[in-house]
């Protein structure tokens, strides 16, 4: 798997839980350490050395961390 399938795979699973979580998000910086993240990544086929790596976006990153309200506070 290359590095660029791994990404979107990343892009994935942030959109993904942002979906699941629009409002409050899944927590600030939950990406690192959260177990159900990382299962999360491995569903979307992100290699082991990535799947607790952060979206590789700002907002995206923003959007699954802390939801709409993290999102416009962010544009703000």
């Amino acid at each position: 798997q290359n590095l660029d399938q791994d990404r979107v795979g990343l892009f994935k699973n942030h959109l993904y839980l942002f979906k699941e979580n629009l409002i409050t998000g899944f927590g600030y910086d939950q990406y690192k350490d959260n177990e159900f993240v990382i299962k999360m990544a491995e569903t979307f086929r992100v290699a082991p050395y990535l799947r607790d790596s952060h979206a590789h976006n700002q907002y995206l990153q923003v959007m699954s961390g802390t939801g709409l309200f993290g999102l416009i506070a962010f544009l703000g």
